[in-house]
Parts: C-alpha cells; structure tokens; sequence
C-alpha cells in the first residue's frame, strides 16, 4: 500500500466503505494503485449463501484493518460480524459469529473505530427491544486484539454490560427509536452519534428527531452525560448521521457531526471546540438528489473532508467538500456511474 495513503488512513481513523472518496479529497488520487488483487472478507460456512452489506473499517496503529459488516445470519435478520487483517490483506482472525447479543431481531449500520490503547468500539443499531418497547437502540461491544487471538475482532472486554457482553449506547428509556450510529476516538475516549426519534413528538413538519452524542471513556464506560444537538441547528429531521474527531488543535476545532434532512436531502455540518462550544455557523450542502452515505474524516492539519452518495435521475454521484483554511470548498462531484 502506498505509504502516504496509509499514513492517512491512521491519522484520519476512517471507519466508512467510502474510504477511497476520501482519499481522493487530498488529492492522492494519482497515487492510488491496488496493492493486490480483491479477496473476500466474509468466511462464515453457515453465511456463504446469505447476504452480507454495509461495511465499516478502522485500522490501529500497527497497520491492521478491522472490517464489520451486516450478516445475514438465518433469512431476513441481520447479525454484525467482523474481522482483522494485517496490512497485506492476510486474515488475521476468522468471523467465527455474530458480535451482537441480539438473538431474536435484527442489528444493523455497524460503525467501529480503534483508539491508541487498542481498543475496539464498535456500535450498531439493535432492533431487540422492538419486543418489549416498540423502539430501536444503539448497541454496542468493546474488543481488544490480543498476540495469538484467532476469532472476530479479538477478545471481548467486560465494559457497562458486564460479562463481556454487548450494551445499550442511548440512555433513553420508553418508546424511542434511534439509528445510524457513527463512532469516532480522540484517541483515548469514545463519541458516537446516532438520530433519536422520541414517538408521540410527533407535529407537522416535525417527527420528533434530533441528534444525540454519547461519550464513553477508554473503556466503554459511559461519561457523565448526552449531547443533543438542536434547535437553530437542526431545522429539519434526521436521517443520517457521522462524527469525528480533529486529530490535532490545528483550525480551531475539535469535533465535527454532520447529517443529512430527512425534508430536504440537504448534508449539514457544524464544528464544535474541545468543551462543545459552536465552532462557526451550521454549514448546508445542496445535492443533486437524494443523500445518504454520509461520511467524514480530518487530518492532522485540521482539513475536514465530507462525501456523501448522491442519487439523481439515472446517475449515483459520490460528492465531497473539503474545510481547509477557513473555507468550504463547493460540493463538488468524485465519481458519477449510471445506476445498476
């Protein structure tokens, strides 16, 4: 692999399947050759004729990919499986079964990243309390790799759920609906971001969703409080949601949620510094069409890179902006391809 791309893959922490969009945003397309051929992640005997979909990936400081994705585990429910590979492609550990505790519904949208102590968070949207509530949850599961360790992600570590079992990310009780979850490190602690639709809040233009932020130490274990990004910053409802982390103090900023309306189809974005203060004023993007995919990632230099899928017509269109200096660039188009 070409050493400035990887370099940037470990600064940037990436954990989106439109890694190499983003890799475009700095330029380094011209840079980018295949460092072999193509081989397939998934290995599970009782999946080989079951879909799989929507991947995530993070790599650690040693040069090793963690890769999740959705498993179709029995016809019509999903379970998240995961793998590493060292940096040559080499499977490290096999995807012996679901990393969810979730035994009766679906889990689905995976996102993980790895911080500077090894450790893997990786979060999900969990349908299992649509049983009991009527709702859906932010789960998630703290990994650690381990010299001689052979199965999924490493070894399972006993965070909030005790055990060595998964847990509950959102501290909502009732009837609560969240989703698209995105989980970022500033190298020691954990943020995931996720859209929380609160049923019966429901008003005319309005179905009751906000973004939430949830902090969880190096360990898993929950810090003293959510954060819910409103009012003169979400005009619309949400659909999707990313987050990250400034590697650096470079440009002033510290944290980045992005997400796209529900209304609109518009990508928005707001700047935050270490203590949750506004960085600047709420950023909109105008796609084409229809979003989704959103992913964003920054660099040490404080350059904040955002893509996201845009349909339209007969087209799918990979769109990025770039935060440098000051300045949002146009979203500008990557990639068009006619749809399948």
């Amino acid at each position: 692999m070409n050493t400035k791309i990887k370099n940037l893959i470990l600064k940037v922490g990436l954990t989106s399947g439109l890694v190499l969009a983003v890799f475009l945003l700095w330029g380094l397309a011209n840079e980018v050759e295949a460092a072999g051929a193509e081989f397939k992640i998934n290995s599970h005997a009782g999946s080989m004729s079951r879909d799989q979909q929507n991947t995530a990936v993070a790599v650690d400081s040693q040069n090793r990919f963690y890769i999740v994705w959705e498993n179709e585990t029995i016809a019509d429910r999903f379970d998240i499986f995961g793998r590493i590979f060292d940096s040559n492609g080499n499977a490290i550990t096999t995807d012996s079964g679901a990393l969810d505790d979730n035994r009766y519904k679906s889990c689905y949208y995976p996102s993980l990243v790895v911080n500077n102590y090894g450790n893997v968070l990786v979060v999900w949207k969990d349908e299992r309390r649509n049983l009991d509530y009527g709702g859906d949850n932010i789960f998630a599961r703290l990994y650690k790799f381990l010299s001689g360790n052979t199965q999924d992600l490493g070894v399972a570590q006993s965070g909030p759920g005790g055990n060595n079992s998964d847990f509950r990310i959102n501290d909502d009780l009732g009837r609560y609906t969240c989703d698209t979850p995105s989980v970022t490190t500033d190298g020691i602690n954990f943020v995931t971001s996720y859209f929380n639709q609160i049923t019966g809040a429901i008003s005319e233009g309005n179905d009751g969703t906000t973004i939430k932020l949830a902090f969880n130490n190096s360990a898993a274990y929950p810090l003293d409080k959510k954060t819910a990004i409103s009012g003169d910053l979400q005009t619309y409802d949400t659909a999707e949601t990313a987050v990250c982390e400034n590697p650096s103090d470079s440009g002033g900023w510290k944290r980045a949620v992005a997400w796209i309306s529900k209304d609109t189809s518009k990508v928005y974005i707001q700047r935050y510094n270490n203590y949750g203060v506004k960085v600047g004023d709420v950023k909109v993007f105008n796609p084409y069409g229809t979003s989704s995919k959103l992913s964003i990632a920054s660099n040490s230099s404080g350059d904040l890179g955002i893509v996201w899928l845009d349909k339209q017509d007969s087209l799918d269109r990979i769109l990025c902006s770039v935060y440098k200096d000051g300045q949002y660039t146009p979203a500008a188009t990557l990639i068009a391809v006619g749809m399948r």
